[in-house]
């Protein structure tokens, strides 16, 4: 008896499933796409600070090209394809210790970077 009435409630189920699956076909499919171009084409970020005024206004939202510099596997993190390096003056999102940033990029490698009295100084080598 037990048997056919867990039978009969997952019947049940399956109906119900199926019955919205038809109702909302194109929601779930909508859903579906955006969590898909979200976690591996473009994002768009809030920005919670002030720190890139004028540029960037706290509060405003951006949208972050992922494949800017590297593609990768999504919800993993690993590294595909190298696509370009990041330059000097590119503003970058990233998130560090689950808190997102969104910054310029000040020095690359190679460079040398002095703070004096809070003035950022910046040692460029030129190669030739």
């Amino acid at each position: 008896m037990r048997l056919i009435k867990s039978y009969l409630s997952s019947c049940n189920i399956k109906r119900v499933l199926i019955s919205f699956y038809k109702h909302n076909k194109g929601f779930i499919w909508f859903l579906f796409v955006l969590f898909f171009i979200r976690t591996t084409l473009i994002n768009w970020n809030f920005i919670p600070s002030a720190s890139m005024n004028p540029n960037l206004i706290e509060g405003d939202f951006v949208l972050v090209h992922k494949f800017a510099f590297d593609i990768k596997l999504p919800f993993i993190g690993t590294n595909l394809i190298a696509i370009n390096q990041p330059a000097r003056g590119d503003i970058i999102a990233f998130e560090y210790k689950d808190i997102l940033y969104v910054k310029r990029i000040m020095a690359v490698p190679g460079d040398t970077v002095q703070i004096i009295n809070n003035a950022f100084l910046l040692m460029v080598k030129r190669y030739l």
